[in-house]
């Protein structure tokens, strides 16, 4: 039931006089004052419900307040966006993401490739997540790109750790890989490959790691490759007595990112000695072929890619050792081999990027 100020207000009264006009005027502000008190009581009402409630039960309700997102497409071109910590995020054309930011970033890839570029600061995490996938950095640039299974993935500086289906639970670290150049006319060498040497014998562990090995694992827990790169001794990896097949692994990647590449090769050729299967024997065999490439030693790089392809012919890294083969192959002038590798690889793995791009094209050729 309405008030009495309420009805008079409903009332409209005509102003009629300066009289009529003051008192409209008080009981206008009369009105609006009682509303306002209404409401706040209202709500002082139902807060303290809410606590009574919460203390009855025992609970303190908290709630952090959740990172602002937003989505980020690129239908006109690449679209570029600032992250916190002076970082930058770079969409390519027709791709789109679902981008989350507070301390650092996290970044759910829907379709397309993102590069981001950021940098370590104190609490802040830096995830790209696609396909089931999760890449990783604590300050680096990389490039993540959708295929529709294991993300295509390029580091351009630092080092990033990759974790999802088919690979070892604790994830794979990656570094920086440039890509194979293309193919250069030289005469074709003898058909045979040389095969790499064998990996040196497992060291016997001690009972107890070296005194380096626990802060060099705790460092790089934290992030602190730089300080990391610093603890591992100068005779490594022969001093690499206690060492695990992930110790091996992620010191390798270190002493590459560093420009170590005769060390690194050396800390991966350990691997397989000290852990079998495809997790880290097969990741280390890539690795050297992938190095190997790069450092101009076709041969050296087909028979590691040949190691890993005859123990994991479905494996994880399958459809890329096949497609570097084909171009390996192409370097040394073994052209029918290349095209075999093409063949192979457009059966097996259709749908490979960028291989399968290279591969048609190698098959059109006459």
């Amino acid at each position: 039931m309405p008030s009495l100020f309420e009805d008079y207000g409903a009332q409209q009264p005509p102003l009629s006089s300066d009289e009529t006009r003051r008192m409209r005027l008080r009981l206008d502000a009369h009105l609006a004052r009682q509303q306002v008190r209404r409401r706040q009581v209202l709500w002082a009402g139902a807060l303290a419900a809410t606590v009574v409630v919460g203390v009855a039960a025992g609970l303190v309700l908290t709630r952090a307040p959740e990172p602002p997102s937003s989505i980020v497409s690129a239908t006109q071109g690449p679209e570029r966006v600032p992250l916190p910590a002076n970082g930058q995020l770079e969409l390519e054309a027709g791709g789109r993401a679902v981008l989350s930011t507070g301390l650092g970033a996290d970044v759910e890839l829907l379709d397309g490739a993102v590069t981001l570029q950021v940098h370590r600061a104190p609490g802040a995490r830096w995830v790209v997540r696609v396909d089931g996938y999760s890449v990783e950095a604590l300050g680096t640039r990389f490039r993540v790109m959708k295929t529709g299974a294991r993300p295509e993935v390029v580091v351009y500086e630092g080092v990033v750790r990759v974790r999802g289906p088919g690979l070892p639970e604790d994830g794979v670290t990656m570094t920086t890989a440039p890509p194979v150049e293309a193919p250069v006319e030289q005469a074709a060498p003898s058909p045979d490959v040389r095969d790499p040497p064998p990996p040196a014998p497992p060291t016997p562990s001690p009972n107890a790691a070296p005194r380096w090995l626990p802060k060099f694992r705790d460092l790089l827990q934290r992030g602190d490759l730089e300080a990391a790169v610093r603890v591992i001794p100068p005779g490594f990896p022969a001093e690499a007595s206690g060492a695990t097949a992930k110790d091996l692994l992620d010191a390798g990647d270190l002493l590459a990112a560093a420009g170590e590449q005769a060390r690194a090769e050396a800390s991966y050729s350990r691997v397989c000695g000290v852990a079998r299967g495809e997790g880290p024997c097969g990741l280390s065999q890539v690795r050297l072929a992938i190095a190997r490439g790069t450092a101009g030693d076709p041969a050296a790089a087909l028979s590691w890619a040949s190691r890993y392809l005859t123990a994991n012919p479905t494996g994880v890294f399958a459809p890329e050792m096949t497609g570097r083969s084909m171009s390996w192959r192409l370097a040394r002038g073994q052209m029918v081999e290349a095209r075999e590798a093409a063949q192979e690889l457009l059966e097996r793995w259709p749908d490979s990027k960028p291989w399968a791009a290279q591969a048609r094209e190698l098959l059109k050729a006459p």
